[in-house]
């Protein structure tokens, strides 16, 4: 970041009070402290050339000492960088180091100009060099922009635990811009190993730069409140927060408020809540939105059911690579809701969320490869394959009775009977048999497992509750 107009009004009233003790009171041809005042007014009002034509005169005054003039070609400088006018900015603050060499605004400003190459060559190593030499004098901005440098690793070897002493420093001097990113960079790197104390540090600074409006620390502060083991405690606050990042049209955070709603996480339970804060952010492109919205309506959650509206809100997120959206989506095109139903779209869409590693879309992928009533989008020896790498890794009753099925489409019934008693048996063990989901499952294990010993396929085009 860039000195702006307004940092550096922080520097003016040391500027003017050593001004007026370099200026004796009393008639004079010229009023240098005058000046500075007109030329502050003006370059706050943005009249940045008027200002510039004030400071003029002030710069060659004999009645203002070296650091004064030093702080007026540096203010000046940044009047020129606000206008576009590098290679003057440039000219400006190396004027201000000349007359004090260890002017830390103007020594972060020239920083600025060497990473960028504005006015001057591009040199990162001197821009460094000059951070380093303004941070170290104190200046939060210096301070910050190094911080940055460190933690993002681009021209110079990251190193998140000097960034973090950096932002934190920064932070210390009401830095609001360091605050949020020494609170980010503890929660992703945790310099200190300890989880714990890296989330209560981040919190602090959240919460500081939070209630100076910063909406990215809002957002932040909102949902780490959001994810604390004490809903009840944090809960409300984790909302609180979470509204004003969205009332700013934060769509991350009118999600997660959605998100919140629709558990009842730390605010009352609402699924008509959520839907609006979700249509909120989805409407923002925001992809879990796009997908939670989609499910919303696809259930019928806080509204009546709209398999349409479902189909479109999925098909959005699924475009964008969302796992969970694209296997939604080929179910809608499985079973026909919201769609016309097309078994090689619902094909489609689960090889692209099998590809991101969904489990359960590979599961129902393979279920299609082995029952889909369509000829032409069977695979059953595909289907063998993932079934059988699955139970390899982890046996299942689901798994297992994938694999029955594409054994017994492949023509391999005995092979199919063996499995499915498998499956019934592996079923039996993960949960209680008097559940009435376990025993409606158990019921469609063994109506299959009759087709197989009657030697017949089970061909299905619906998606298989599991």
């Amino acid at each position: 970041m860039m000195t702006t107009w307004r940092d550096c009004k922080a520097m003016w009233p040391a500027l003017l009070l050593a001004t007026a003790l370099a200026c004796p009171t009393g008639a004079v041809a010229h009023d240098p402290l005058g000046q500075l005042e007109r030329a502050l007014v003006r370059g706050e009002a943005g009249e940045r050339a008027l200002a510039r034509g004030l400071l003029d005169p002030v710069l060659i005054s004999p009645r203002i000492n070296s650091g004064v003039r030093a702080r007026a070609y540096y203010a000046r400088g940044l009047l020129h960088y606000l206008d576009g006018h590098w290679v003057s900015a440039s000219q400006d603050y190396r004027r201000a180091l000349e007359f004090d060499p260890e002017l830390a605004p103007a020594l972060s400003a020239l920083a600025w100009l060497h990473l960028h190459g504005l006015g001057v060559p591009r040199h990162p190593d001197r821009a460094i060099s000059l951070y380093e030499r303004a941070a170290e004098a104190g200046y939060g901005e210096a301070q910050f922009n190094l911080g940055l440098l460190l933690s993002q690793g681009r021209i110079i070897e990251p190193d998140p635990a000097r960034a973090l002493d950096w932002f934190e420093a920064a932070a210390a001097q009401g830095h609001v811009e360091a605050m949020a990113q020494a609170g980010q960079l503890l929660l992703r790197n945790r310099p200190d190993g300890s989880y714990s104390n890296a989330v209560s540090r981040a919190r602090s600074h959240f919460e500081r730069a939070a209630a100076s409006g910063h909406l990215r620390a809002q957002l932040e502060l909102g949902i780490l409140l959001s994810q604390s083991s004490e809903p009840e405690r944090d809960g409300g606050a984790a909302a609180q927060w979470l509204q004003r990042a969205a009332a700013q049209g934060s769509a991350a955070a009118q999600s997660r408020l959605g998100y919140l709603h629709l558990h009842g996480r730390g605010v009352p339970k609402d699924a008509a809540l959520a839907r609006q804060w979700f249509g909120e952010a989805a409407r923002q492109g925001d992809l879990s939105a796009q997908a939670h919205l989609g499910w919303i309506f696809d259930r019928g959650m806080g509204g009546p059911a709209d398999p349409q509206r479902a189909f479109t809100w999925y098909r959005r997120a699924a475009q964008r690579d969302h796992a969970t959206a694209q296997l939604n989506l080929a179910m809608l095109y499985q079973s026909g809701r919201g769609v016309r139903a097309d078994v090689h779209r619902a094909r489609y869409w689960f090889e692209r969320a099998a590809a991101t590693g969904s489990e359960s879309a590979r599961g129902a992928l393979a279920w299609l490869l082995a029952t889909a009533d369509d000829p032409s989008a069977r695979d059953p020896e595909r289907a063998i394959e993932l079934a059988r790498q699955a139970v390899a890794d982890a046996p299942s009753a689901a798994w297992l009775d994938t694999l029955a099925a594409a054994l017994a489409t492949s023509g391999r019934f005995d092979d199919a009977v063996i499995v499915q008693q498998q499956a019934l048996a592996v079923l039996a063990a993960e949960s209680p048999a008097e559940a009435s989901p376990t025993a409606q499952r158990r019921s469609a294990f063994l109506g299959r497992l009759a087709r197989y010993q009657a030697r017949q396929p089970w061909l299905d085009d619906s998606a298989r509750q599991q």
